[in-house]
């Protein structure tokens, strides 16, 4: 087996940590694509690791003896090299090292300069061998593969595992993103005993996690296993020769590891062969220089050399998509909206006003626009390479729409990222969706349809369906439009076609001065007339008006709108001399105004779910049982921001009119939360109203509710054979 050295640790001198980056082009071929998506697989053991992994790559016991390294080395596997999906096997044995193995003298300048591991100075090697697979090899990993035979049996694995999980921070990728693990033991029963390893496997680890002070106070241990990794298997290997160990361990890997690959490539968390070494040059960074905080994958795929006039993100009414298509934080999304907007419309003429007016209505009637897309489109080319299709489902299920108008015609097309159910040819707008996926619009188009202000932008063409310019003209506030999809995406789960929470963000208004009673026919021509009702027409204050007109009483109160009422007269959309007092405005508006702190309680209240468990008849009342769950996959740091402000507000829920406290004390571990409620009905028709609230805050009902208890069982197929 030849040595290839890739991530090397030593302590002579003080912890340090070097990657070696000329690995790459040994283990593919020199003409890979880019778009190649390798998957790695990590060995942990010593001997019995070394043999089968020498078999696995071609290589005999006898060609290659089992020499120990004590560091992480990267080896291709011969079968899948030259397919789009190539494996790559990390021979990690820094479990397994002996000590001379990590004395080496590291270089401090030139390519081969290690970095000082700043965060401490005398980590035993333990620690950093842990903190190395839990922070580095675990998220790049699809399979973690560990040989019981070099750890001292199934309680070294467990030991191993528990450290692990201490060890584990979370990081910003999909929540259903975690390694798989195969524990391989060996055995010389003919019987199975796989289930009976399996479960020994499982309690020793639980008690290890018991014995740690992080999770000593846990009583239920799956989910924050669960959280580290995705599966947890015991392998049984009659004791063979490792060439048909191999055959049968290759066999597992292979099913593991296709599982792992189709959750990546649905949640669109694939990492292709130049974000692999991108990736990799910076999470080793990350581990040198913080070993607190965890590392941003959505930070590190970024481009980071940006070309001015690419750093650049949409207008204000692409913000959905920078932040749910391109995972933009609200900072980097202001920024981004701040210098667009002055590369695209800062540039003014010095002459008088007067000409500079008519050279602009010129060059606006000969070009049909004043401005230029291509900051806009080179915004998504530069974040994307190769701008995705807007269909193309998201990892956190958010489903993300902009709204167009096209040129010719009167039907509102509303460009989406998802399906749902067929829509009535009577709709009055239509779903831009293609035959053929490569004539679906990308996201650059959509964002280019929607910003094209007439005037100021010019229309997209799209191939298949013709011309599009903005949809404010159509539909200035599209919340009319989101009430009417969410129908179509789950319609059996739609009650009155009522949203749980509606928020409406708004761009800025003006408190209407219009007066009332007689004037000069002189101050109103009809083309002033004419102008003020198209003015009308696209406020997106009275279409907002109309939504909540028409919406029942009893659901008024879901529905949120947060708009900044602005000082004077609304500014032109390309006055960039205006942002800074607008920001200050905003500013002002959020430290002042109740709006966000209600629409914040109703936010917090939308986030937990009851879920029957057990429903039984007990003389003339029905006993029913369930848990309170909430629906967002948090990270750690997020659920424990969440159950300080529930402990710091004495948050409850009011079940069946009792009080229950959301959180009695503050959980160490912080997993995933889950509160068991009992309550008792007299007949199945009785609406379930289950609401959370804080000592000083209004109640809101938590999501999905109320509803009878009838429809609850009927929604979650507790009555299912």
């Amino acid at each position: 087996m030849d040595s290839s050295p890739w991530i090397t640790i030593s302590r002579k001198d003080g912890p340090s940590i070097h990657l070696n980056q000329t690995v790459y082009p040994t283990l593919l071929p020199p003409s890979t694509s880019i778009s190649v998506t390798p998957s790695i697989i990590t060995f942990i053991g010593k001997r019995e690791k070394t043999l089968i992994l020498g078999e696995i790559l071609g290589r005999s016991a006898s060609e290659c003896p089992p020499e120990a390294h004590g560091q992480i080395q990267l080896h291709s596997d011969p079968l899948t090299c030259s397919s789009d999906n190539p494996l790559l096997f990390a021979d990690c044995e820094i479990y397994g090292h002996i000590p001379s193995h990590w004395k080496l003298s590291p270089p401090s300048t030139g390519p081969q300069a290690f970095r000082k591991i700043k965060w401490t100075d005398h980590s035993n090697k333990e620690d950093i061998g842990a903190l190395v697979c839990s922070r580095i090899l675990a998220p790049l990993s699809n399979v973690i593969c560990i040989f019981a035979a070099d750890l001292n049996g199934i309680r070294g694995v467990a030991h191993l595992l528990a450290t692990q999980i201490q060890m584990t921070l979370d990081h910003d990728l999909s929540f259903a993103i975690k390694p798989h693990v195969l524990v391989v033991v060996n055995t010389t029963s003919k019987k199975e005993n796989t289930a009976q390893a399996q479960a020994k496997l499982m309690s020793l680890l639980k008690r290890f996690l018991y014995l740690t002070d992080v999770y000593a106070g846990d009583s239920d241990l799956d989910p924050i296993i669960q959280a580290c990794f995705a599966t947890i298997h015991v392998l049984s290997l009659q004791d063979k020769s490792p060439a048909k160990k191999s055959t049968q361990l290759y066999s597992h890997l292979i099913d593991r590891n296709t599982i792992a690959f189709q959750s990546r490539h649905s949640t669109r968390t694939l990492f292709h062969y130049g974000h692999l070494q991108a990736i990799c040059t910076r999470i080793i960074s990350h581990f040198a220089e913080d070993i607190n905080s965890p590392f941003s994958f959505l930070t590190a795929t970024r481009p980071h050399s940006f070309d001015r006039a690419t750093l650049h993100v949409h207008l204000c009414g692409l913000i959905g998509i920078g932040m749910f298509l391109m995972l933009w934080s609200a900072k980097d999304c202001y920024e981004k909206f701040y210098n667009l907007v002055h590369e695209t419309f800062g540039k003014r003429k010095n002459a008088p006003m007067i000409i500079s007016r008519l050279q602009s209505l010129l060059v606006t009637y000969i070009d049909d626009c004043q401005y230029r897309t291509l900051a806009i489109e080179a915004a998504f080319q530069a974040a994307f390479g190769k701008p995705p299709k807007m269909f193309n489902p998201l990892s956190s299920d958010t489903k993300v729409a902009v709204i167009t108008a096209p040129v010719k015609g009167k039907t509102t097309s509303v460009i989406c990222n998802y399906n749902g159910s067929e829509r009535p040819k009577s709709l009055g707008y239509r779903i831009m969706r293609t035959q053929r996926q490569e004539d679906d619009v990308s996201v650059d188009e959509a964002a280019t349809c929607t910003t094209a202000a007439p005037g100021f932008f010019k229309p997209k063409f799209l191939k298949a369906f013709g011309t599009h310019q903005d949809g404010a003209l159509h539909h200035n506030n599209p919340a009319k439009i989101a009430i009417w999809e969410q129908r179509f995406l789950r319609p059996s789960h739609v009650r009155q076609d009522q949203p749980d929470l509606l928020l409406s963000i708004g761009t800025g208004t003006t408190i209407d001065s219009a007066s009332l009673g007689p004037q000069s026919p002189a101050q109103k021509r009809f083309w002033t007339r004419i102008i003020d009702a198209f003015d009308w027409n696209l406020d997106s204050e009275q279409a907002w008006k109309e939504v909540i007109n028409f919406t029942p009483d009893e659901y008024q109160k879901r529905y949120h709108r947060i708009n900044v009422i602005l000082e004077g007269k609304e500014p032109r959309i390309d006055d960039v001399t205006a942002i800074d007092n607008l920001q200050s405005q905003t500013q002002d508006m959020i430290d002042n105004g109740p709006q966000l702190d209600v629409f914040k309680h109703h936010l917090l209240a939308s986030m937990f779910y009851f879920q029957l468990s057990q429903i039984c008849e007990v003389e003339d009342r029905y006993e029913c049982v369930g848990y309170i769950y909430n629906r967002l996959s948090l990270s750690k740091d997020g659920r424990r921001a969440l159950y300080q402000q529930m402990v710091d507000s004495a948050s409850y829920f009011l079940v069946d009119g009792r009080p229950i406290p959301c959180m009695k004390t503050m959980p160490r571990s912080c997993p995933p939360y889950k509160r068991r409620v009992k309550f008792s009905i007299e007949d199945l028709d009785d609406r379930i109203h289950i609401t959370f609230q804080g000592v000083r805050e209004q109640p809101w009902q938590i999501s999905g509710l109320p509803r009878t208890m009838r429809n609850l069982i009927q929604a979650q197929g507790f009555d299912a054979p």
